[in-house]
């Protein structure tokens, strides 16, 4: 049997648990939680920079003209203090993620993006990926990744 084309939802508990074993909580990371949005991943937690303080993103997602990454983009970041600069905490957020995100191949971390080659991730979900995705959708439901 061969298919040539497929939806693939990845509903919001699959995510989080990529997210789990991607970015396991530590001392400067804690409380991580995913929630999908229309065309949209927040990722909200707690960081440890002297204080524990909230924090909330938004991220941007789109997958590459080859269909072989899946490309997150901070798009807003929140802090749970008043008057501290989203530069900054955007900047240490970051640093925080790559640090953790090192140590699997498949995963880039630039600036305000994070690049992730979906052929290794999908194969952590058990599912082979020999196509490329062309268009992706993302609502509360889930990530929908067309594939053909």
């Amino acid at each position: 049997m061969v298919i040539k084309t497929v939806d693939l939802l990845m509903e919001n508990s699959d995510l989080q648990t990529l997210l789990t074993r991607a970015v396991t909580s530590t001392e400067k990371l804690q409380e991580l939680n995913l929630t999908l949005e229309n065309d949209a991943i927040v990722l909200s937690g707690k960081m440890k920079l002297g204080l524990t303080l909230p924090f909330k993103t938004r991220w941007g997602i789109q997958v590459s003209d080859d269909g072989s990454v899946l490309q997150l983009s901070l798009s807003s970041l929140s802090v749970g203090l008043p008057g501290m600069p989203a530069d900054a905490m955007s900047s240490q957020l970051m640093n925080m993620l790559a640090t953790r995100l090192a140590r699997h191949d498949s995963v880039r971390v630039e600036r305000d993006t994070i690049s992730i080659t979906l052929t290794p991730l999908l194969a952590e979900c058990g599912i082979h990926l020999e196509s490329a995705v062309r268009e992706l959708c993302v609502t509360p439901a889930g990530v929908t990744l067309k594939v053909n």
